[in-house]
């Protein structure tokens, strides 16, 4: 697989890559091979797409593009068409806050002397 779309340099890459190890047919190697497409290319594609894709939310930043949308774009890039399973998930994690005390100490400015 490495030789065929290059080697994965960082961890969207390597997301990429063992996407494809689950959806890589005859067909697709073939596509592959013919187009000479690479995971850089396909992160450059995706890029593109995000970029294309971009939804200001207010003054907070910007909307992030989904894993799901993600992998469709990863699909459409190496000409899988039979419609990508779901993209892998993390495990949601509950983080509980807890409400921050104020640890000012109130000093009289007689006490500084």
């Amino acid at each position: 697989m490495e030789k065929l779309i290059g080697k994965a340099n960082n961890p969207m890459e390597k997301e990429i890559s063992e996407f494809l190890k689950s959806m890589i047919t005859p067909e697709i190697e073939k596509n592959i091979t013919d187009k000479k497409l690479t995971l850089k290319g396909c992160l450059e594609h995706c890029f593109k797409k995000g970029k294309a894709f971009e939804v200001k939310i207010g003054n907070r930043g910007y909307a992030p593009i989904t894993q799901e949308q993600h992998f469709k774009w990863v699909a459409e890039y190496f000409g899988i068409k039979n419609g990508a399973p779901a993209a892998p998930t993390a495990t949601p994690v509950n983080v509980e806050h807890e409400e921050k005390t104020s640890d000012a100490v109130v000093l009289d400015f007689d006490d500084l002397f």
